[in-house]
């Protein structure tokens, strides 16, 4: 097998496991493995320090508009989102995780998180700086 063979296949093992993490999420929330894709996506955002549009979210989840807002329904109606007008246009909608679902995304995923960590700890020899690059273009 060649090099590049090795290395798709190894992305799509890792896109599989991530499929199957959603899943696990999702099941453990309650919820449809597509709104818990886009809680990841506004906890994502959040992280990055940037709240995530509803605009942004639907490009993300490649969905339609009235799909996505049924799901932004469903979670703002669980409690797991806050729609925030934080612009001095309020027709501007910014969407932030709600206080309460931070404990769970934290039990969640701190055991994922310590595990990448370690495996990026693990491989300080440069491999990351060409990996995040080659990750990027392929996203």
């Amino acid at each position: 097998m060649m090099k590049q063979d090795k290395l798709v296949a190894a992305l799509r093992l890792y896109g599989a496991s991530h499929v199957q993490l959603t899943r696990a999420f999702a099941d453990s929330l309650g919820l449809h493995s597509t709104d818990a894709a886009a809680l990841s996506e506004i906890i994502y955002g959040e992280d990055r320090g940037s709240p995530t549009s509803p605009a942004e979210l639907a490009s993300k989840l490649a969905i339609s508009k009235p799909a996505l807002s049924a799901c932004i329904n469903r979670l703002e109606e669980a409690g797991h989102i806050i729609r925030c007008r934080e612009s001095s246009d309020r027709r501007v909608i910014a969407l932030r995780c709600s206080p309460s679902i931070y404990q769970h995304v934290d039990k969640f995923f701190s055991p994922v998180s310590a595990r990448m960590s370690k495996v990026v700890e693990d491989n300080h020899n440069g491999s990351c700086q060409l990996t995040a690059p080659l990750l990027h273009s392929i996203r």
